[in-house]
């Protein structure tokens, strides 16, 4: 080989030599004085600090803020050196682990993850909280909904069991009233059908002891048919 020329050769390698069978030593470095020449590439610490320079490049074209602008500051921080750096890049380190954008390079460090990991499984989703707390919200909406027809449903048979009642107080009357009196109840009757349509329950209550005081006779009879007009008046005038 030629002075200053540049060839690849194997070092310290053996062969067997097929007329005497005899196994014969390549390129033993261990026999011999040599002159050599070395060529080396960058440091480690020139690779790191083209690194961050290539980051803060970087860093600049990305708007801050950004979950890419925060990682990629964590990258610089973690291929800077420096005095009382240790605590910070450890930390700094620890979180990028976390998030796997570095891989672990010890076995503490694959610890470390894989911890993470199995209590991240063991926490519950987020979103499947939210969902159920919208589900629980929802499910006491529809109790209240039918806690308030049901009570509906109660104020109206009892409606309906009123009106039943003051019917067959009705009938009763009527059975007892002589004839002019049936012919002044038949007509707070329908004037009565008129008032409740506007006044509902209350109204039904009144018209019901209008009548019962009518069947005391004729002396201490109250005029229904004024009574119930002037309540229609009142009604309306208030509407």
């Amino acid at each position: 080989m030629r002075t200053g020329s540049d060839d690849v050769a194997l070092m310290t390698g053996e062969v067997v030599d097929r007329q005497t069978g005899q196994v014969i030593a390549l390129n033993d470095l261990s026999q011999g004085n040599y002159e050599v020449t070395v060529d080396v590439g960058q440091s480690f610490a020139t690779r790191r600090d083209a690194t961050v320079k290539s980051l803060l490049s970087m860093l600049a074209l990305i708007p801050p803020g950004t979950p890419k602008h925060d990682l990629v500051s964590s990258m610089i921080l973690d291929n800077m050196d420096g005095e009382g750096m240790d605590d910070l890049k450890e930390y700094n380190r620890n979180q990028l682990l976390l998030s796997g954008v570095i891989k672990p390079r010890t076995p503490e460090e694959q610890q470390m993850v894989e911890q993470a990991k199995q209590q991240q499984a063991s926490q519950p989703d987020p979103a499947m909280v939210a969902a159920q707390g919208q589900l629980l919200a929802g499910q006491a909406e529809l109790q209240k909904a039918q806690n308030e027809q049901a009570a509906i449903q109660v104020k109206a048979f009892q409606a309906q069991t009123d009106a039943q009642v003051a019917a067959a107080n009705v009938v009763k009357i009527l059975a007892s009233a002589d004839s002019q009196q049936k012919s002044d109840i038949r007509e707070a009757l329908k004037l009565l059908g008129q008032f409740q349509q506007q006044q509902g329950d209350n109204a039904r209550a009144d018209a019901e002891l209008v009548l019962k005081s009518q069947a005391q006779g004729h002396a201490q009879r109250m005029d229904i048919s004024s009574i119930l007009q002037n309540q229609l008046s009142n009604n309306h005038s208030s509407n």
